[in-house]
């Protein structure tokens, strides 16, 4: 019988995510990620975001959100949003808003935050919705999505 539980980390999965050229009043959602094998009650969800070449309102959010599915048929999602790396013209309401990355008023700069999501069920993905008051870095290679999953194991 295990006599305590140790949180263990399982393999970051980055999924596909194109945020560049994000216009403000808009996102994108990642690649779904798929949890039945892992099975992970909880992960740290790591964002890296690019400011564009005109500086965004300082304090301006970057919202972070969970979208997860039902994996079943007919698959039910947070919002109906998609399993693909795809553009998001309205901001969700029915997602889970994880937290926000604030902007500064300043260009060309990297803004990083992590963020924790419990039960993300058995497939999800992550949304990110610019409210920053300008257009991000137009580098797909200036944004990241990682996602670490987060499993308990009994000793």
């Amino acid at each position: 019988m295990p006599t305590k539980n140790l949180t263990t980390f399982e393999t970051l999965v980055t999924p596909s995510f194109t945020f560049g050229s994000v216009a403000n009043g808009a996102g994108r959602i990642t690649a779904v990620i798929v949890n039945t094998t892992t099975r992970a009650r909880s992960v740290l969800v790591a964002v890296r975001i690019t400011t564009g070449a005109t500086a965004p309102t300082a304090g301006a959010p970057y919202k972070v959100g969970l979208v997860r599915r039902s994996a079943g048929s007919p698959d039910v999602s947070d919002d109906g949003l998609g399993t693909a790396d795809a553009a998001v013209a309205t901001e969700p309401v029915q997602v889970e808003w994880l937290g926000a990355i604030y902007a500064r008023a300043s260009t060309a700069t990297q803004l990083n935050g992590t963020f924790v999501a419990n039960e993300p069920g058995p497939q999800y993905s992550v949304v990110v919705f610019n409210n920053s008051g300008q257009t991000v870095s137009t580098t797909n290679g200036d944004h990241l999505v990682q996602v670490l999953p987060i499993t308990d194991e009994g000793q």
